[in-house]
């Protein structure tokens, strides 16, 4: 009888200890999936997706076709070379143009500095020139007629906001009203608070660096552009290729589409020239000779100005001095951007429509 209660208890330790065992292997195996059951299956989810973000890419330079980009976490900006040949060129291109027309009307040079520029990191900076230099170098060469509007200031002074896209090379909204806002100072007029525009934003906007990069780090955190429309009541023409007439809104979402690239909210993108009427009855009338940089900043000067032209060179036909004195402008601006130092195609641009 004490034989089979000794065996009968002998079994049931045994039980308890087996029991005990099991538990405490269950219970780190539970420690290891941190308490959740269903980790596994999260973290198969979550893969599948795409909801875990990428790295965020480490400051690095990078070179395609020639360009050399600067790419930190996730904002990318191509990066200057300096072409003194360029640079003297477009300075000839503004001189020679200034000398071909009546005295009398104003001629204004806009330099726009790109977001390569401000990038704070070493790396960038000893890849890339100075475009602060290369400016004053064109603005040493102009026509002392030539008015010189100090963007680089303006942008530099509020370098620390949002004025450059991270995934294009195209200043903001933001960026280009503050270079507006030096020009105006320039030629002794109050600029318009952005207060007096209507604010719209499109989120989504991978730009011409994640274009040429196609880094994941960049597609991770799009760009959101906002934009200012002016309340100044205005018809504006632009014309095509083949000089046919395009009814079109100044700034208008409408005109952002993976066709032309949401950057075309401005002005419906780029187009050979153009006009806007305004209901200013001033008299004055302003011909914008541009790159795409200036889609952003014509929108601010309607209130300024009865009509306004636009002509871009690299893809107009006509002869400059001519469109200006058959508009009767009272007013040229020069808008381009680095570039001009960089290469000398605007300038030869320029100079082929002289």
């Amino acid at each position: 009888m004490k034989s089979t209660f000794k065996l009968t208890l002998t079994i049931f330790i045994l039980f308890l200890s087996a029991v005990g065992i099991f538990g405490i292997i269950h219970t780190r195996a539970d420690e290891s999936n941190n308490g959740n059951d269903n980790a596994p299956a999260e973290a198969s989810q979550k893969a599948k997706s795409g909801e875990a973000d990428p790295a965020e890419a480490e400051d690095q330079i990078l070179t395609v076709q020639s360009v050399k980009y600067f790419l930190s976490g996730n904002q990318a900006a191509s990066l200057f070379t300096y072409n003194e040949s360029a640079a003297d060129q477009y300075a000839e291109a503004l001189n020679k143009f200034k000398a071909s027309i009546d005295p009398t009307i104003r001629v204004y040079s806009l330099l726009a500095p790109s977001a390569g520029e401000f990038a704070d990191s070493e790396i960038a900076k000893r890849n890339s020139d100075s475009q602060k230099d290369a400016f004053a170098h064109i603005n040493e060469k102009l026509d002392s007629e030539i008015v010189q509007v100090d963007a680089y200031d303006a942008i530099e002074t509020h370098q620390d906001e949002y004025l450059y896209f991270r995934t294009d090379h195209h200043w903001t909204a933001l960026g280009a009203y503050y270079a507006y806002s030096r020009f105006m100072e320039s030629i002794g007029e109050e600029p318009q608070k952005l207060s007096a525009f209507k604010e719209g934003s499109i989120d989504g906007f991978l730009g011409s660096e994640y274009k040429a990069l196609k880094n994941e780090a960049l597609r991770a955190k799009p760009d959101t552009i906002a934009y200012y429309v002016p309340q100044t009541k205005y018809t504006f023409t632009a014309y095509s290729t083949k000089n046919e007439p395009l009814v079109r809104n100044i700034v208008d979402a409408k005109y952002a589409n993976d066709s032309i690239g949401l950057y075309a909210v401005f002005m419906g993108g780029d187009t050979p020239w153009g006009e806007i009427d305004t209901d200013n009855k001033n008299g004055r009338k302003l011909v914008v000779v541009k790159d795409s940089f200036a889609n952003a900043f014509i929108p601010y000067l309607l209130a300024h100005y009865e009509t306004i032209y636009y002509v871009d060179p690299r893809s107009y036909k006509g002869n400059l001095t001519e469109f200006v004195q058959e508009h009767q402008a009272t007013e040229v601006l020069f808008l381009n951007n680095a570039t001009v130092a960089r290469n000398s195609a605007m300038a030869q641009s320029i100079s082929g429509l002289l």
